[in-house]
């Protein structure tokens, strides 16, 4: 057993700052910066003292979890005899275990209570903080990992009351400035694209702002939470987003692109007009057969599909690093989720010379985030700014 690779600068600081912490910790890497091949050393480390100790692996998705599999049957040469992916294999004796949260949810505990020692890794770990999935990390295991590329939560205080608690401490940041300076990520440039509402819609998106304002004034946080979901939502449907994003595709023909959108309905229709132009587009979202997905991702990453459409099934982990350009049609306010898609194209690859990122977005606060994106990347990073659909 083994990782024959040699470890980059950060992965060597925060192995030695996970070692100290007692096996224990969170480790925020930006997308593409090697967070897996870490965990996998950090696995190498910990067994050298614990040769019969288990590990434990929660992803988010099938996808990750067939990731990992191949991670610790091909990088650490386990045998796959040796590897359970619940819920398709339950073989408790095993020494690996690798578990979709909602498994991990019943299941984790299970593992704990047949082993003497366990080493918990939680991958996408932010995403294990809510009431219904924090009961797969509280399992008191005795050596801990969780990675992310962002381990504050936006909308609660999971970070201190979940992660922190049952993980460890955070301990280490590599982010994706230093992943650019390091040259672990390749040279992107990300190109900000203005629409413009329909009239109906600005109307809409000015009244919900006016509604939210008064919310505002009465501290009234359910009403905030429904008003600027709404609003957002407005934004997200803007109709100039669609055949602004089949432009920009037409712009880039010849290149391996990723088409991303908030709405399947939205991201279907994207698709239609690709196909229709006879584009070669496939789409990749959570409500396709898993065979269908996993055949669209394939042809994708093979070349044969230049266009791959898609929603948040993609965002997470899934690594595609021949893709060259990412067109942003719509997204949330995540600073998370903008990460995670940008990092679908800035893998290193010997195909590709520069990433390009498009960003299509509508309103004033949209501009304002990305202004301040601008602030903290520009010495890595070449920004571009346009307007497109206007009269």
């Amino acid at each position: 057993m083994g990782v024959t690779k040699e470890l980059r600068e950060w992965q060597k600081v925060a192995l030695n700052l996970w070692v100290e912490n007692k096996f224990h910790g969170i480790v925020e890497v930006a997308t593409a910066g090697g967070k897996t091949f870490f965990a996998l050393q950090c696995i190498n480390e910990w067994l050298k003292d614990n040769p019969d100790g288990k590990v434990l692996i929660i992803v988010p998705t099938t996808a990750l979890q067939d990731q990992w599999y191949l991670s610790i049957s091909e990088d650490l040469n386990i045998q796959e005899d040796n590897i359970c992916t619940w819920p398709e294999k339950y073989n408790s004796q095993v020494q690996f275990h690798i578990m979709v949260v909602n498994t991990a949810r019943n299941k984790a505990k299970v593992i704990k209570t047949l082993s003497k020692k366990v080493f918990l890794i939680a991958d996408e770990c932010h995403r294990y903080a809510s009431t219904e999935n924090s009961a797969a990390l509280s399992i008191s295991a005795d050596a801990t990992l969780g990675l992310t590329a962002t381990a504050d939560r936006e909308f609660d205080d999971g970070l201190d009351s979940v992660l922190i608690p049952n993980l460890g401490k955070v301990i280490y940041e590599y982010t994706i400035s230093e992943a650019r300076k390091d040259g672990v990520v390749s040279e992107f440039e990300i190109n900000n694209v203005k629409v413009p509402f329909m009239p109906s819609e600005s109307v809409e998106y000015n009244k919900l702002t006016r509604r939210l304002a008064q919310a505002f004034s009465k501290n009234d946080q359910e009403k905030i939470f429904q008003l600027s979901r709404l609003r957002a939502k407005v934004s997200s449907n803007g109709q100039s987003r669609i055949p602004v994003a089949a432009s920009l595709v037409e712009q880039n023909i010849g290149k391996r692109i990723i088409v991303f959108h908030e709405e399947i309905e939205k991201a279907e229709i994207i698709l239609d007009i690709l196909f229709k132009r006879g584009r070669s587009v496939a789409i990749y979202h959570s409500k396709l057969a898993a065979e269908t997905r996993r055949d669209n991702l394939k042809l994708f990453r093979k070349g044969m599909i230049e266009i791959l459409v898609c929603c948040r099934a993609l965002d997470e982990g899934v690594d595609v690093p021949e893709s060259e350009v990412a067109i942003i049609a719509a997204s949330t306010s995540s600073n998370r989720q903008r990460i995670q898609r940008m990092g679908r194209v800035i893998r290193i690859h010997t195909s590709k010379d520069i990433a390009k990122i498009y960003t299509i977005y509508i309103t004033d606060r949209e501009e304002e985030k990305l202004k301040l994106e601008e602030q903290e990347l520009s010495s890595i990073a070449k920004f571009k700014w346009y307007v497109m659909g206007s009269k």
